[in-house]
């Protein structure tokens, strides 16, 4: 059932959605701006953890310990990434928000 558009392509959106399918903005003022950003990075850095554990095991059955080796060692810094740009996201959205603010309060004067 659609209940409301979404503001930036007008895409019919179904109740709770968060998200458009169509352009990934936000639908409206519930969902911070900076929390896709966070998803998608908890996501992709859990992907690439995944993928490296998964690498590191082969790696460490097969007896190849650099190989192992390296793809721990990929896998902590990929962990140390993920949240720096976390960090990074969040720092910016309150950058955003605070230029907003001193804008609208501006516009107030």
């Amino acid at each position: 059932m659609v209940t409301q558009r979404c503001t930036n392509c007008q895409t019919p959106l179904q109740e709770g959605w968060k998200v458009c399918p169509k352009c990934a903005l936000p639908t409206g003022p519930s969902t911070p701006e900076g929390a896709i950003g966070l998803i998608l990075t908890k996501i992709v850095g859990g992907i690439l953890d995944a993928g490296f554990h998964a690498q590191a095991s082969d790696a460490e059955t097969k007896g190849e310990s650099d190989r192992a080796y390296a793809n721990e060692a990929a896998r902590r810094i990929t962990r140390e990434i993920e949240g720096t740009v976390s960090s990074a996201i969040l720092a910016w959205d309150r950058k955003v928000a605070n230029e907003r603010e001193d804008e609208d309060d501006d516009d107030e004067k």
